[in-house]
């Protein structure tokens, strides 16, 4: 029996090998690009994580920050409104005013009278104060209710050498003896009231 071999051409080898190799490349460089994208990709999530996490972390600070402007801004009208007696009329009603802009924040107030609306027809309505702190892009607004107390020279005696202790006067409807009381206080007393008042009235 004669055995017959296969018989191969040079150029049909070459052609396989050539085309083998080429798919062997094209999937290696599939491979190295999807490594790579996915390298890439994971690298834009990471800086875009840091990026948001520096964003909060500077809004938040923004945010305390203008929190203690607006509170250091009610603290400075209670100052003024203490060192000031004619305040009242210095200020205009439910408008911001007394803006300080510092370290790149600022500080204001608007002060209302929520009985009127007018601040100067009565030194001793209480006022509303709402302190306005801003920092970067963060505002932050505190209110107060600021009621007044009388004073000792607040008070208001119809005749300065009339004596409340012991003392007698015509009544009528148009005629008052005082209206804020004062006493004499120890210096360790923090605090007073009128537990109760005498008066004995008499027909002429």
């Amino acid at each position: 029996m004669r055995r017959t071999c296969p018989t191969y051409h040079r150029g049909a080898l070459f052609r396989l090998a050539t085309s083998a190799s080429r798919r062997r490349g094209a999937a290696l460089y599939v491979y190295v690009l999807s490594v790579t994208m996915i390298v890439a990709m994971l690298g834009t999530a990471a800086l875009t994580t840091v990026r948001l996490d520096r964003l909060a972390t500077q809004q938040d600070s923004d945010l305390r920050q203008a929190r203690r402007n607006a509170e250091s801004a009610i603290e400075m009208f209670l100052l003024f409104a203490k060192t000031r007696t004619n305040w009242r009329a210095a200020i205009k009603p439910n408008v911001e005013v007394g803006s300080v802009t510092f370290g790149g924040g600022s500080m204001a107030i608007i002060v209302d009278d929520p009985a009127d609306g007018d601040l100067a027809n009565d030194p001793y309505q209480p006022v509303t104060v709402r302190g306005i702190g801003r920092m970067g892009e963060a505002v932050w607004v505190s209110e107060v209710i600021v009621d007044p107390i009388p004073t000792p020279h607040d008070s208001r005696i119809s005749e300065p050498t009339f004596s409340l202790v012991n003392a007698t006067r015509p009544l009528s409807n148009d005629t008052w003896s005082a209206q804020f009381f004062k006493p004499q206080l120890p210096t360790e007393a923090v605090g007073w009231r009128v537990k109760y008042i005498e008066a004995y009235c008499q027909r002429d």
